[in-house]
């Protein structure tokens, strides 16, 4: 099978970052994706055409999560899974990027 797409969906950043903080406390926000209906979409498309969607969804997601200022901590199926590292007098600038980029992603 040709493949038409190749796509770098990496989390080894967000792994960084919490190895480099493991032994600290860090404020964090957490965002999780995920696919809509794709449940039901996998029982209509073959399976080639819903792996396609899905790591299209985790690059262009993982695209939007890095221009915001946050990290890929996990993929999972249909998911992404990410957060947002705040410093302690900085946590507004965290939830405000963490919802800047829910919109981003939802457009």
């Amino acid at each position: 099978m040709e493949r038409l797409y190749e796509y770098d969906s990496s989390f080894e950043d967000g792994k960084g970052y919490l190895l480099n903080h493991a032994s600290s406390k860090v404020r964090l926000i957490i965002m999780y994706v995920d696919l809509v209906g794709s449940t039901n979409t996998s029982m209509t498309l073959p399976v080639d055409k819903l792996v396609t969607i899905i790591r299209a969804l985790s690059y262009e997601v993982t695209s939007v999560i890095q221009s915001h200022g946050g990290y890929v901590l996990k993929y999972g199926s249909d998911a992404v899974i990410e957060l947002f590292p705040s410093s302690s007098d900085r946590m507004i600038v965290a939830c405000k990027n963490s919802v800047k980029c829910a919109r981003s992603i939802l457009m």
